[in-house]
């Protein structure tokens, strides 16, 4: 991908995204794109309010939910590693809680392997303050309101189904 100016994802003979390969991993045009360029992680969510949503029995503040998403409808809320931040309930954010199962020191970063109520989830952190965290323990995970892709049932019927992370 660092070799292109803009590359074509295809999926199933159709044309998913078009783009620079920054904007098709920063902004996936669905899941496909998202679990086809780089990690996400997959998570199961359900609009509770106009702004909220309930993510493994955490009420969250949303401020993109699209207006075509029914207050009470489940989505795919897609996260890449480096959205979530091991943080949030110190602070008196809303925060998920994530058992730590394996840590990849990479020298500038960890990548933390998670257990969120009983699924996988990929965090990678900046390693200078994190490096105290042990195999074990149990960490408050938060992200930015906007952050992540959106996908509901039906929005991208041609779209090839994901892969599991």
């Amino acid at each position: 991908m660092s070799l292109a100016g803009i590359i074509v994802v295809i999926g199933k003979g159709v044309i998913q995204q078009i783009g620079s390969p920054q904007d098709v991993y920063r902004y996936p045009a669905n899941l496909f794109v998202a679990t086809f360029i780089g990690q996400s992680n997959l998570l199961p969510a359900r609009r509770t309010g106009e702004r909220q949503l309930t993510l493994f029995g955490q009420t969250m503040t949303r401020q993109d939910l699209p207006v075509t998403l029914p207050i009470g409808a489940a989505f795919t809320l897609s996260l890449r590693p480096e959205e979530l931040l091991p943080r949030g309930a110190e602070a008196g954010e809303p925060a998920l809680t994530a058992d730590i199962e394996f840590i990849r020191d990479m020298g500038g970063s960890l990548e933390l392997r998670l257990n969120c109520a009983g699924m996988p989830v990929i965090a990678t952190v900046a390693a200078a303050p994190w490096r105290h965290l042990r195999v074990g323990e149990a960490i408050p995970l938060t992200f930015a309101a906007t952050a992540g892709v959106i996908s509901h049932e039906g929005e991208h019927d041609d779209a090839p189904a994901p892969t599991a992370v």
